[in-house]
């Protein structure tokens, strides 16, 4: 019985610092950047909790087209298994990824980035990323978790509180990735035809520890 209620409270002690940990948000604007880091350097980078841009991340044997995906998605969706969930949160039980095939010119939406880890990595073109931490959501007229406001034709005079809300803007180009914080907000947009990939994890930590 002693034996089970250590085990208890030593489980409890655990949680309680990997609450603290999964939900403590840095709103700095700093941004980290780093050439294709090896995993140990890239889990300590993103320790901090700052934006991050990895750049040169090339993989072998790996293609990627519209054409292609609607014949071969399931040999594509392996390739990127193989290559991008090398960057999966430790100790990951939930992992997904999604191919975005976007236009150029496509109008963004603002939305929360709610999924604790979160990487775009881009395939091919560029893509530009407005990003704002966690303290400017009182900014963008939030409903469920998505704001109504066009980041590139904002209407001053139907959402005038946008105007006071800080950001940074990110162009990311072929061979990029990006993390974006947990309970960022972010829009995109591309500017040419572009590929990129939008990847995120949980861990059994973080899948139910921490703050919906």
């Amino acid at each position: 019985m002693k034996r089970i209620i250590f085990i208890l409270i030593i489980i409890s002690i655990i949680c309680y610092f990997q609450y603290e940990s999964i939900n403590k948000i840095n709103n700095s604007y700093q941004i980290l950047q780093y050439e294709n880091p090896q995993k140990n350097i890239f889990e300590n980078m993103l320790q901090d909790k700052l934006i991050s841009v990895f750049t040169n991340i090339k993989f072998d044997k790996w293609n990627i087209s519209l054409s292609l995906y609607n014949t071969q998605k399931d040999l594509i969706d392996k390739s990127i298994i193989k290559n991008l969930y090398y960057y999966n949160i430790p100790l990951s039980i939930e992992n997904n990824h999604q191919i975005l095939f976007e236009s150029k010119d496509k109008p963004p939406l603002i939305q929360r980035q709610n999924k604790y880890r979160r990487l775009f990595y881009i395939y091919s073109g560029s893509k530009r990323f407005f990003i704002f931490n966690a303290d400017q959501s009182k900014y963008l007229y939030l409903n469920n978790d998505t704001s109504p406001i066009n980041i590139l034709n904002q209407d001053l005079q139907k959402y005038p509180l946008i105007e006071k809300a800080k950001y940074i803007e990110i162009i990311c180009r072929q061979n990029t990735m990006l993390y974006i914080p947990y309970n960022f907000y972010y829009t995109s947009i591309c500017d040419e035809d572009t590929i990129s990939i939008d990847v995120n994890s949980e861990s059994i930590f973080s899948l139910y520890l921490k703050n919906k």
